[in-house]
């Protein structure tokens, strides 16, 4: 199995537009061009974090895809087990689990090796011995696999840290972008020439069914508080679990609450709606948020159906639509915006111990691997399969949700400047022209702004 590599190359943010002198409106007449200037260093910035975002997926699903590949093949070895000491494989049974295997490789993309003709399956000393070594040859391919999960298990945390650093650099980008933007808001004066935004693109970006973008913009921020606050106590609570995965008897339990990093008590500031779950699980869910996102948490007593992921609230656009902005509301969003950044910026240092976290799991399931090539009778190798499931279900905790999370929240950051941008560009487009003066349609929730 060869890990999948995410996209590198990457644009840098394109040079801010310059600050508004104070008081001189011709300094916020830069229209509609500007406006798409102003964004587009940020959108290729944040469409370069996006493709490492893909690629660190890619490996992971990859390494899903392995464990459950050889947990067939784990199967197999048994039956063959089983039938060796049965008077061996017959002809047909032998094809049956030739097709079998050769599923197992094209799943992985790997050439299947050689195996033993259907001929070697004909005597019945033949199909004794031809069995016997089908065994012995199905246990080296497993090792080999397993050498290729680990090494798709640590390349993937190699990417997941590259990714790391583009998203804090990414943050910072978003601060200083914000900065320039609230030089702008600042700079607006007079009246807008039209009273709503018009972009489909934005609008979907920033659209809360039924409710106020600028209240939704607030809840990113609790989210995103919150979410980070409990991130340090997330990995702490992994790390006990990676020291009882070390016990020598092997002897931990493989309860959802003992081995899963999100414990009710830790997300309740972030995911405050709960609901029935599938198979005696709940579901934890932040408030709607722009986008129509939520952020999920589904906590089981099994290890393997435990999740965290940003998922998308069901209700559509519909209708929606994006006022534009007065000056005291677009500076309250770059506002918003800039304590954003820096809240992306202090997780940090609980990322970089995340990171530590997962290549330790990495080294148990490696140890787990080995112990597996022992032959362990089937009540033995279910539990190693439960464990493994555990260290799987962490490394994904771990991971998720702020891998998309953050990638949303600086999404959402970006969205919220070019909202500004293309408001301040509507007052421009009124200065330019000379229309009448129209009054800014205030966001649902405010109040209409003075002249």
């Amino acid at each position: 199995m060869t890990p999948a590599v995410g996209g590198d190359a990457g644009a840098d943010l394109g040079a801010d537009a310059g600050a508004a002198a104070a008081g001189l409106p011709s300094e916020v007449e830069a229209g509609a061009a500007e406006v798409e200037e102003t964004s587009s260093g940020l959108e290729t910035e944040l469409m370069d974090i996006a493709e490492s975002e893909a690629g660190v997926d890619q490996v992971n699903e990859r390494v899903e895809d392995g464990f459950e590949v050889v947990e067939t093949m784990e199967s197999y070895r048994e039956a063959l087990a089983i039938a060796t000491e049965s008077g061996g494989l017959d002809r047909h049974g032998a094809r049956m689990f030739q097709i079998g295997l050769e599923a197992c490789y094209q799943r992985l993309d790997m050439m299947m090796p050689q195996v033993m003709s259907l001929e070697s399956f004909g005597g019945a000393s033949k199909k004794i011995s031809a069995t016997q070594l089908s065994l012995e040859s199905l246990g080296e391919q497993i090792k080999k696999i397993w050498e290729k999960i680990y090494q798709a298990i640590m390349h993937g945390i190699q990417l997941g840290q590259q990714f790391s650093e583009k998203i804090f650099n990414g943050a910072v980008r978003l601060e200083e972008q914000a900065k320039s933007v609230m030089a702008k808001a600042k700079a607006i004066q007079g009246q807008p020439s039209t009273r709503e935004i018009t972009d489909a693109g934005l609008i979907e970006s920033l659209f809360v069914p039924g409710g106020n973008p600028m209240n939704a913009l607030n809840d990113v921020l609790k989210t995103a508080s919150g979410l980070y606050a409990a991130y340090p106590s997330m990995v702490g609570h992994a790390a006990k679990t990676i020291a009882q995965f070390k016990q020598p008897d092997g002897s931990t339990s493989l309860a959802g609450s003992a081995v899963y990093p999100w414990t009710p008590e830790l997300i309740q500031g972030v995911a405050p709606r709960k609901a029935q779950g599938d198979n005696g699980g709940m579901v934890y869910e932040s408030n709607v948020l722009p986008g129509g996102k939520v952020l999920a948490f589904n906590i089981s007593q099994n290890a393997g159906q435990c999740s965290a992921e940003l998922d998308h609230d069901e209700q559509q656009v519909g209708n929606a639509k994006l006022p534009v902005l007065s000056p005291p509301q677009a500076g309250q969003i770059c506002d918003m915006v800039l304590k954003l950044a820096g809240q992306v910026k202090q997780s940090k240092a609980a990322v970089a111990k995340s990171i530590e976290a997962q290549k330790q799991l990495a080294e148990i399931a490696k140890a787990f691997m080995s112990i597996n090539q022992q032959d362990p009778q089937a009540g033995e190798r279910n539990d190693l399969e439960a464990k493994r499931e555990g260290v799987l279900a962490i490394k994904k905790a771990l991971e998720e949700p702020f891998k998309s999370f953050n990638v949303y929240a600086l999404q959402t950051g970006a969205a919220a400047l070019k909202w500004v941008n293309a408001s301040a560009a509507a007052y421009s487009a009124q200065a330019q022209s000379g229309a009448p003066a129209k009054p800014a349609a205030p966001a649902a929730g405010q109040a209409p702004a003075k002249a």
